[in-house]
């Protein structure tokens, strides 16, 4: 004990007043070398060896991991110092640390002054005294997974134990030692894709995941499971929507779909190189020790490329009848053979995980594993054993001994954990031998109504989960697009009614992933679809719908004029342009399609002016997402739209953006969910210098509506905060044998 801090090594646990202090794993690693060695200066390369045997770090890492103790455990001027810097050469742990039993009693002194005059403890002791025995407590409610020792286990006798293991251990040979799982949690950083991909390297060591930073750029981050910090992989820019990453089986390459192109990215730095392009967006992956990388293909069969670049072909067959992906495919041991999931939206009961193989089929192959409507991945055992498929299933996380030679499961699932989430059909889990991460669902969000001064007007409806949002013409109702229940990869369309707290009322029911609402009049609306069949759908609220055209990417309408003339839509058709804005014109009894804004970088959230004079839309081509404006022209001959010059309206970051009743008033929101505004001045330009900040609001997507008069804003917002990300190391001990 040091103070009112009780540090206990075999439970990995720091309680401070009696209570809780969560610590990542290597923090707690740190604090538990410096305690041990109280008074006694440990020099930073000792420290870095002992904390970090297996890996180089910087000392900023150490200096950082110092900065979190001294910042958890409250240190300041008047709780008095816990660790003293010695400039240049270490730190000291300089608080009196009072060892005690298992009932809080000193220990004698006999069986301490060893302790209090030896020499910094070896690395093999610390190994053996702060290995986690024990699952570490659950950091939102302090409650320990499974029994525990006594709180006042002495910090001396822990550490002694462990010495006596060590050297026990040390005599006698090829004697197996238990290892326990060690949990934990980290926070979500930013705001994860709509698909909430995250995906661990096969060592177990790090985690990626696609998130938006501080400069509005979407992109790849990394996160090393012994820091306190992600760090950004540059080049990684990607679209707003993006399935999981396939790491390379040394864990030093990543493979990832940007939009409709996969590339891959070392972690020692460079920039991305291309190595196919897949028949559609890659879901999910696996790679092979030969270099065969498979990705999953939602419009067919799994599709297999050369990590060393070529052309993709396809290595299993689907259905005829259409609507059906080959997804998430995962090698097994022999990196021939592959598990997937075969999904099929128009009868989701032949959906599950099936086996697939490279080059010649066997009897086994195509006969279906396990029934689900998600994801699954193969783990090699750790201890020798059958390999293991894990899977989702009704919210709950499992894990099955598999028989690769005869492609059969064995025993019954064992249950992983409980309240896992996912996005249609990816489940919120990712596993490699050694680590296992999931994460909850995301927290639903209430439509919101707030003033121009950002004050809070009124909740509306029920929570959910909205990846779309739209606001009627009069302002009493609103379309949203919400994800189908758990188990069902579908995304549909529902109506609030904004006047009073009704349930809301499902819009579509098809197998597609509608998404995109755009009022038209106060009862037809426009949506696009994908997933099945794609392109531009128009529809009343009563229910009566056709296709207005087709597209050969999904389809997103943005944007339409008050005559019904001109429609604005995003759409992705290929690698080389990634997202575009497309412009469908009406003349007469003709309509003409083409592209409006294309480049090699993203544009989309395209916004016609009242007037038709200007186009408002992001665009990522001067590297963070900024509103741009551009003069809208169209032929008067033809009827063709073209677009003048660009001109950057936002600084610093800024999407989603929304023109004003009369166009002199032009909207967006920053990457931190601030309200700018910015009006037309005398000569009738806009002018950047102009805009001012309006409120802040945190919602769950950049979707947002205004009313005609500008007065009343319309969000998503989060009931409550993130989940984390749950972490479970050797996690394969927690199966029964």
């Amino acid at each position: 004990m040091f103070g009112t801090v009780t540090l206990i090594p075999d439970e990995r646990l720091v309680l401070k007043d009696g209570r809780p202090v969560p610590f990542t794993p290597k923090a707690f690693d740190l604090l538990a070398v410096l305690a041990a060695n109280p008074g006694h200066l440990l020099t930073k390369e000792h420290l870095m060896q002992a904390v970090w045997p297996d890996t180089t770090v910087e000392e900023s890492n150490l200096t950082y991991h110092v900065f979190a103790i001294r910042k958890a455990l409250g240190e300041n001027a008047d709780s008095g110092a816990l660790i003293e810097t010695v400039p240049k050469r270490g730190y000291r742990f300089v608080a009196p640390v009072r060892r005690v039993d298992a009932n809080g009693r000193g220990l004698p002194a006999d069986r301490v002054a060893a302790s209090l005059t030896a020499e910094p403890i070896s690395e093999a002791q610390l190994s053996a005294a702060t290995t986690g025995v024990e699952p570490a407590p659950d950091v939102r409610t302090g409650a320990r997974r499974h029994a525990a020792l006594p709180l006042g286990l002495s910090l001396a006798a822990a550490f002694t134990l462990g010495a006596l293991l060590f050297l026990a251990l040390g005599q006698t040979r090829k004697q197996s030692v238990a290892i326990s799982p060690v949990r934990f949690q980290e926070p979500v950083t930013g705001r994860l894709v709509e698909t909430g991909m995250f995906s661990v390297s096969p060592d177990g060591h790090r985690l990626v995941y696609a998130t938006e930073g501080a400069d509005g750029i979407t992109r790849l981050w990394m996160r090393t499971l012994s820091a306190l910090q992600p760090a950004p992989l540059p080049g990684t820019e990607v679209f707003t929507i993006i399935p999981p990453v396939v790491w390379s089986p040394d864990s030093r390459f990543l493979a990832y779909d940007p939009g409709f192109i996969v590339k891959k990215v070392g972690l020692d730095g460079g920039a991305p190189q291309t190595i196919c392009e897949p028949p559609h967006t890659a879901v999910g992956g696996s790679w092979n020790r030969e270099g065969d990388v498979l990705v999953g293909n939602p419009g067919g069969g799994v599709a297999r490329c050369a990590a060393s670049g070529g052309r993709a072909t396809i290595v299993t067959t689907s259905g005829r009848s259409g609507g059906e992906g080959h997804l998430f495919p995962s090698f097994l041991t022999d990196g021939r053979r592959f598990i997937y999931l075969r999904l099929v939206r128009s009868n989701p009961e032949a959906s599950g995980i099936y086996v697939g193989e490279l080059g010649a089929t066997s009897p086994s192959v195509g006969r279906r594993l396990i029934t689900t409507g998600f994801g699954a991945a193969f783990v090699p055992a750790t201890d020798g054993g059958p390999g293991l498929i894990v899977f989702a299933r009704d919210g709950a996380l499992f894990a099955q001994r598999f028989d690769e030679r005869r492609l059969e499961m064995i025993g019954e699932p064992m249950r992983l954990a409980e309240g896992i989430g996912s996005h249609l059909d990816g489940a919120f889990f990712s596993v490699s031998p050694k680590t296992l991460v999931y994460r909850a669902p995301e927290p639903p969000a209430r439509l919101t109504w707030f003033d121009r001064q950002g004050k809070e007007l009124a909740r509306v409806g029920t929570p959910g989960r909205f990846f779309a949002l739209a606001l009627s013409p009069d302002g009493d109702r609103a379309i949203v697009s919400t994800l189908a229940p758990q188990g069902t990869a579908d995304q549909d369309l529902w109506l609030y009614d904004l006047t009073r707290s009704a349930i809301p009322r499902r819009l579509t029911f098809g197998p597609e992933l509608e998404r995109a609402p755009l009022w038209v009049t106060n009862d037809r609306f426009l949506y696009g679809s994908g997933g099945g069949a794609t392109g531009v759908f128009e529809q009343t609220v009563s229910g009566q719908r056709h296709r207005l055209f087709e597209s050969e990417g999904p389809g997103m309408p943005s944007s339409l004029s008050s005559d019904g003339q001109v429609l604005l839509y995003t759409t992705i058709t290929s690698s080389a342009t990634a997202g575009d804005v497309w412009v469908r014109t009406r003349g007469g009894a003709s309509s003409r399609t083409h592209p409006f804004l294309a480049g090699k970088l993203n544009q989309w959230h395209a916004q016609l002016s009242p007037d038709q004079r200007w186009v408002a839309y992001v665009s990522s081509e001067a590297g963070p997402n900024e509103v741009f404006l551009t003069e809208f022209r169209r032929d008067s001959i033809t009827g063709a739209a073209t677009h003048g010059e660009s001109i950057r309206i936002s600084e610093g970051g800024g999407i989603a953006p929304r023109w004003g009743r009369d166009g002199r008033e032009l909207l967006y929101l920053t990457p931190d969910g601030s309200v700018m505004s910015i009006e037309m001045d005398a000569s009738g330009q806009f002018r950047p210098s102009a805009a001012r900040r309006l409120f802040k609001v945190q919602s769950t997507i950049p979707e947002w509506a205004m009313t005609r008069d500008g007065a009343r804003f319309l969000f998503a917002v989060p009931v409550s905060p993130p989940p984390p990300f749950n972490i479970v190391q050797d996690w394969q001990a927690t199966l029964p044998k």
